[in-house]
């Protein structure tokens, strides 16, 4: 499938689908009537996730891995990632960062398209009678925080200067060992 194949028949979204997936992704019941390029992503994404697909590519995600799930607001995924990582990365010499590229580039959109879901369920069964009150759920649910993304970069940035200056330290001991 690709990119112009969504506007067929079957991939066709209804209206109120639709404002909902934009209120999810850019965060807002406002302009409704304007895509986003965020949107635009994620309405094809979703789509070829529902025909069965839960491989696709996201070069946000695999250049910011975690701080991208973050980012959208996908907390949970994305500490338990950041947090593995992080040990991992301590314990292996940075190698899994090279499979966590591959990892999340390919997968953390399918990770996203599953919350998404979730969370319409989780609308519907709130505010079963008001489709309004479900788009201003998705809106709340959906969008980004950019605060948490630096407050985890600025942890990342600490985290790196300490170990740099713990291996600094180590190796100068050494010297003056020698």
């Amino acid at each position: 499938m690709n990119k112009e194949d969504y506007k067929n028949a079957e991939y066709v979204m209804t209206v109120e689908q639709e404002k909902m997936l934009k209120a999810y992704i850019d965060g807002s019941t406002k302009n409704l009537d304007k895509t986003s390029k965020a949107y635009e992503h994620y309405k094809y994404i979703f789509m070829k996730f529902q025909n069965g697909n839960k491989i696709s590519w996201n070069w946000y995600s695999a250049f910011f891995g975690a701080l991208h799930l973050l980012y959208r607001k996908n907390y949970m995924w994305g500490l338990l990632i950041y947090l593995g990582l992080y040990f991992l990365s301590i314990t292996t010499s940075g190698v899994p960062l090279i499979v966590m590229f591959i990892v999340s580039g390919m997968f953390f959109d399918y990770i996203q398209y599953t919350r998404y879901k979730d969370k319409l369920k989780e609308a519907d069964r709130r505010f079963p009678d008001s489709f309004d009150q479900q788009l201003e759920f998705m809106s709340v649910e959906g969008g980004t925080n950019k605060i948490i993304v630096i407050i985890f970069a600025v942890i990342t940035v600490i985290t790196i200067a300490i170990i740099a200056a713990i291996i600094g330290v180590a190796g100068w001991l050494m010297i003056k060992a020698i």
